[in-house]
């Protein structure tokens, strides 16, 4: 499996049109469809604490056992708040 970026970088840098620029990638991403793990409602990628070349993936849904098995998350750190997943 090759690891797939995406970079966006706008065209027209000046500060008067990036806040439209920005508008618009705002407006536009949350349509892109990127292949997960169905049950998955929303994921948000943040810099880990301490670490900065590591990440900290937030998930919104159920499905613990896909999330430990996807190529790429440390299963041993992986937690859940969902009840029924910690039986």
């Amino acid at each position: 499996m090759s690891d797939q970026k995406i970079h966006i970088e706008p065209f027209d840098t000046s500060r008067d049109k990036m806040y439209f620029i920005m508008q618009q990638l705002k407006q536009k991403l949350p349509k892109v469809i990127i292949k997960g793990i169905p049950s998955i409602v929303r994921a948000v990628i943040s810099r880990h604490e301490r670490d900065e070349s590591r990440h900290n993936l937030l998930i919104e849904g159920y499905g613990l056992k896909d999330v430990m098995r996807t190529p790429g998350i440390d299963f041993r750190s992986t937690t859940t708040n969902h009840i029924l997943e910690t039986c």
